[in-house]
This record gives structure tokens, sequence and C-alpha cells, in this order.
């Protein structure tokens, strides 16, 4: 399969990984890692809403060929970085009338991918001038009206070390040093920052408080190896969600874990979730019976295998969001039309009827692009 070595690190550092959500309205300031909309209005409903997903997507330039950050706008993709430099875009929040995505861009004063985050499509630079030279990664972050708070990982110059990005001040070192660990979601919970990831390869969690800048943790929710993707509060409850040590999709409610699905055990992750009403999706990959993995949701316990049109091999869903009573989720499939089914295409399911991502305006390319979060207004 053609990838390039930057993002085959980057992607299995972060999924961990990030990029989820609760009931509320996604312009509220109680973020979510997939923004829910409680408004469960029917399906006739003709109010517009704008589709955006961001990911990235591979460009050929005179032969060499990088990942370039972009978000697609109601299938239109439009690029946040030059396409002939190295630039991934991770998450994607609404936070009232503007669009904040966490990420990163390739510096090349220093020759090092730099933590950001874009508002409104302009940059901001989560590492100050004149930061020591070395690289960091945004997946995740929150704004409370004044200030961006951004998680991820920056390189110690030995290991990939978990941080908080308070603004654009230097990060705060969250995870220990001489282990590989990295911060993968964030959520609010009034003065407190719910953070979820991994060190040494076990899940965690660590817990910052905004007003006091002091944090605990890091807090493991295992012993062996697993994934901590995706954190949310509902209520008195914390949920974590990703993969525990047997490479089962299960989640966390206040530290105790649970399977998503109520019956059987597939392999495969939970990489986001929402909770919508009464009900919890959660969204991700697991196995079929040829043991391929598959783009999927759970709704109450129970698998929904996206629709993949029957040519696709195999697939993720990272994201998922709720508006309207309408399910939108976002990944990638393989595109087995032309033959090349190592081929990734970024699409987005609305209700799981899928939508494949245009590579250039109104074209669909057989190359590599994924979609890792939505947001839906």
């Amino acid at each position: 399969m053609k990838k390039s070595l930057l993002v085959s690190l980057c992607f299995s550092l972060t999924l961990l990984c990030a990029c989820s959500g609760g009931g509320d309205s996604p312009d509220s300031n109680n973020n979510n890692n997939s923004n829910s909309n409680s408004n469960n209005s029917n399906n006739n409903n003709t109010v517009h809403r704008d589709v955006y997903v961001v990911g990235y997507y591979e460009h050929d330039d005179s032969g060499t060929v990088y990942q370039s950050a972009g978000y697609w706008k109601n299938g239109v993709r439009i690029d946040l970085e030059d396409p002939g430099r190295f630039s991934y875009a991770w998450k994607i929040r609404g936070f009232d009338d503007d669009i904040y995505i966490a990420g990163e861009y390739f510096d090349g004063g220093v020759g090092y991918m730099r933590a950001c985050y874009w508002k409104n499509g302009t940059k901001t630079s989560l590492e100050p001038m004149g930061a020591p030279n070395h690289s960091s990664h945004a997946f995740d972050l929150y704004f409370d009206g004044n200030n961006v708070y951004a998680v991820g990982y920056y390189w110690n110059g030995a290991n990939n070390v978990a941080a908080l990005w308070p603004n654009t001040s230097d990060h705060i070192r969250l995870g220990p040093l001489g282990y590989t660990n990295s911060a993968a979601s964030v959520f609010a919970n009034g003065s407190e920052l719910l953070i979820s990831g991994q060190v040494d390869g076990v899940p965690n969690f660590w817990s910052y408080d905004m007003e006091a800048g002091t944090f605990t943790g890091p807090t493991p929710l295992i012993v062996g190896n697993g994934e901590a993707n995706s954190i949310l509060v509902n209520g008195f409850h914390t949920y974590i969600a990703g993969q525990n040590a047997s490479h089962t999709p299960v989640y966390w409610l206040d530290t105790v874990e649970h399977n998503v699905a109520s019956s059987g055990s597939d392999v495969g992750s939970v990489y986001g979730m929402v909770v919508n009403g009464d009900n919890t999706y959660f969204v991700g990959t697991a196995s079929n019976a040829l043991n391929t993995l598959k783009p999927v949701y759970w709704e109450g316990g129970v698998k929904t295998v996206l629709d993949t049109g029957g040519d696709s091999i195999y697939g993720r869903a990272y994201d998922i969001y709720i508006i309207d009573g309408d399910i939108y989720t976002t990944g990638y499939c393989t595109d087995e039309i032309t033959g090349w089914n190592s081929y990734e295409q970024a699409a987005y399911w609305k209700n799981n009827i899928e939508n494949k991502l245009t590579l250039i305006t109104g074209v669909l390319v057989n190359d590599y692009a994924r979609g890792y979060s939505i947001f839906v207004k």
C-alpha cells in the first residue's frame, strides 16, 4: 500500500485516536468529541445544513507525494495549507459562529511539524516563537470563549510526550518522561478539562483545572495495552472509548469497562462517540465474518456496518455527529471500482448513505484521502 512513513507514524500514535459527544447544542461551550444537537425533529425538516469534514489528502507535486490538510464543505475541498508541504487536520469543532480545526503543519524554517489550529481558516501556531526544534501535533481542542486549549504530543528528542497547550503559551507536559505517550481527546466539564490518551501503550486519562492551572494523572484504565481515543461527560458520568488489551471495541463508564456491542466480540476499536437523548452512539471499526475491518457505528449495542456500495474492501469511521435526528459519520473506505483497492477514499455518511469526497473539485481521484472529523451546522 502506498503510504508515507510520516503519516503512518503520526496516525498510529494518535489513534490512540483523534479525534465523542453529548446532547448539548453544537454551539454551546460544553464541547464534545463529536458534537451533537439534541434537536430530534423529524427528517422532513427542510432546514439547509452545511456538512464540514476535515482530514487530509495526498498531493503529487512533480513526483513528490505530500499529505495535505484540508476540509470539505458540502463535498467541496478547501485547502488549509500549501499542498506542497505536509500538513494534517484531525478535529473540527464549532463554537458559536466560528469553526476551529486542530492539526499540524510543516514549519520549513526549522524542518519540523508544528502543532496548530485554524480558526475560520486562519492558522495559529501553538508553539511560541523561539520554541525548541521539536515536532508537535494537536489532535483535539476546546474553546472556552476566551482561551483555546489543545491536546496532543510533542517530541522531546527521545520520546513522544503527551501535552496540553493553553492558548499559544508553551505546552504543559502531561505524560511522564521515558515513555511514549500522547493525548488524543479533550472534553470540558465546567472548569475541568478531561483528557484521554495513552502512556506506554496503556489507555489513560487526565484532569486539568483551568482555573488553578494544575492537572492530575495520568490515571490508567487497564493494566494491558489499549486505546483511549475519545472522552466525554454526560450528567454525572464520564465515558472513555477505545480498545482493550484483547483488541475489542470498548468503553469505560466511570472507569468500568463495557463492550460496545451487546452481543458477540468484534475485533476493532472505537474512535468517537456521542450521547443523544437517552442513546449513546459509538463509531469506529470492526471486523466482519471475513476478518476484514469495516466502518461501523453502534447504537444501543447494535452494530451498523456503514454502506460502501459494495465497492470497498475495508475502511474505518472516526467521528459521529447527530442533528435533526440525522446521523452523520465520517472516515474512509477503499475504492475498488477501478480495481485499485488499496486506495483510500474519504467519505461521510448521512443515515448510512455514503457520500464520497472529492480530491479535486468535482472529481473523484484514485489516491489517498481520509476524513477524521465531522461537524454540521
